[in-house]
């Protein structure tokens, strides 16, 4: 019995370590999310820019097409300027989308941790049970 006795208090002192790492991975997925959420933050606040940008651009294209008559603003100028608009909101699309699905792979795996964080729980509170057992059958 001494010898089942000390193979759980080695069996929870493991499980004890595992949950302890299991909770720093946790918590570090967590500062990893909340880095991601400030980056996504920061690239939503671009993205809001870049609109404003945008729709000064827009508004800009539209006086020159307005005044066309009184300006030599050729064809090929303007569509210059909105492919290159269009690009940059574009790259400011892809920034966002994939800060949106890094936040979405972190979460998912904050998920898997705190299982397996449950799962350990269980052992543990399982061992404590067979080594209560045990030290009362002594």
């Amino acid at each position: 019995l001494e010898s089942q006795l000390t193979n759980l208090n080695c069996e929870i002192k493991t499980a004890k370590g595992e949950n302890s790492e299991l909770t720093k991975r946790n918590q570090s997925l967590i500062l990893t999310v909340e880095d991601l959420n400030q980056k996504q933050e920061a690239a939503s606040n671009a993205i809001n820019n870049m609109t404003g940008i945008v729709d000064m651009k827009e508004g800009q294209i539209k006086a020159l097409e307005s005044e066309k008559d009184q300006l030599v603003v050729t064809a090929s100028d303007v569509e210059e300027r909105l492919r290159k608009t269009e690009e940059e909101k574009e790259e400011l699309g892809k920034k966002y989308g994939e800060s949106w699905r890094s936040r979405q792979h972190a979460l998912a795996s904050i998920k898997e941790l705190q299982s397996e964080v449950q799962k350990s729980n269980i052992t543990i509170n399982e061992l404590s049970k067979c080594k209560s057992n045990l030290e009362s059958q002594l």
